[in-house]
């Protein structure tokens, strides 16, 4: 991972509202991540491109474009899936015994490993180098 994290605005100094990350894949596949609140152009939300398509997440509906020959296809919406419960919510279910155990080292793991990307990119921002994940 490369990264590069700052304040872009100044309009809070020692906050950082603007990060690019390029992430490389064991898999060879390559993301870029950016998270802004000084971006004004662009969509919003999520968007995921692979080498088959493109996934949108923005206002709660999920679009999905297929790639044909390098081009966009037709688009269509995917189902709304069941809502998921809130964090909170699965904290109070592992505590009262309702919530299974691989179900909570997966909450864990998912968790561990958001901390561990932040880290990197942190890590990257203030070297300058490219880091790997732990």
């Amino acid at each position: 991972m490369q990264a590069d994290i700052s304040n872009k605005s100044g309009e809070y100094p020692g906050v950082d509202d603007h990060g690019v990350a390029l992430l490389q894949f064991t898999s060879g596949a390559t993301g870029v991540l950016v998270a802004s609140w000084v971006q004004t152009g662009g969509p919003g939300g999520l968007e995921v491109i692979g080498s088959k398509g493109r996934l949108r997440l923005d206002g709660g509906k999920a679009v999905v474009t297929p790639f044909a020959d390098g081009r966009g296809g037709e688009s269509y919406e995917l189902e709304a899936l069941p809502s998921e419960p809130t964090h909170l919510q699965r904290l109070f279910d592992l505590r009262d015994g309702k919530l299974d155990a691989s179900e909570a080292t997966y909450d864990l793991q998912c968790a561990r490993d958001a901390v561990a990307i932040s880290v990197a990119a942190y890590e990257s921002a203030q070297t300058g180098r490219r880091v790997e994940i732990a």
